[in-house]
């Protein structure tokens, strides 16, 4: 098993989440080697995606951002929205007033990215 050292780094607000990764080997080489999520949306590129939850009616995560809101509104759509759990901006429930932003440094393995 091969793992390699990684920075990372998460932005969670209330309105939105993204990240950012780099490895150790391509970030000497280049610091600007930096890896970001990408969400395709109706043709459009976002680089970061909302902070909304879905969790189904046996409250069993089912997606996250603009997957999940795209689902429930197929749901509502359908009128089979009622016994699922779609949280939006959740942050606010957890009274956090501020941008809540986290950077570490983990080893991972590169098989798992």
């Amino acid at each position: 098993m091969c793992s390699e050292l990684a920075a990372v780094a998460i932005s969670i607000t209330n309105k939105d989440c993204g990240s950012a990764f780099s490895f150790k080997g391509p970030y000497f080489r280049n610091p600007l080697d930096i890896s970001i999520n990408i969400w395709p949306v109706r043709q459009t590129l976002y680089e970061t995606t909302p902070t909304c939850i879905l969790f189904t009616k046996d409250k069993v995560f089912h997606s996250f951002g603009y997957e999940s809101k795209k689902k429930y509104a197929d749901l509502l759509e359908d009128e089979e929205h009622r016994d699922w759990y779609f949280f939006e901006r959740f942050l606010s429930f957890l009274e956090l007033q501020e941008v809540c932003m986290l950077s570490f440094i983990y080893k991972v393995s590169p098989t798992y990215i």
